[in-house]
């Protein structure tokens, strides 16, 4: 099986729009600044020109996914591109 298929059946895989949802959820909830270095992120949006992509906030694992726990906005944070290594 791809590991596309992989990531799809154990409910790893987001789509855009999920990716969307979360992300606004994750902004209301803990706000735009990155989890690890506390700077203020780039929040992708309609006619938003994203100018460095090293500060677009991406969706961070905070909590290890291999704890066993599903995916949760309170395991989630967003984190610069850069800073989610």
């Amino acid at each position: 099986m791809s590991s596309n298929k992989n990531r799809k059946r154990n409910n790893v895989h987001m789509g855009a729009r999920q990716r969307k949802k979360v992300r606004a959820q994750l902004v209301e909830v803990f706000g735009n600044r990155c989890c690890w270095c506390g700077e203020v992120m780039q929040i992708p949006g309609p006619g938003k020109d994203i100018t460095n992509m090293a500060e677009l906030a991406t969706i961070e694992h905070h909590f290890a996914k291999a704890l066993g726990e599903p995916d949760s906005i309170m395991l989630l944070r967003l984190a610069h591109t850069r800073c989610n290594k």
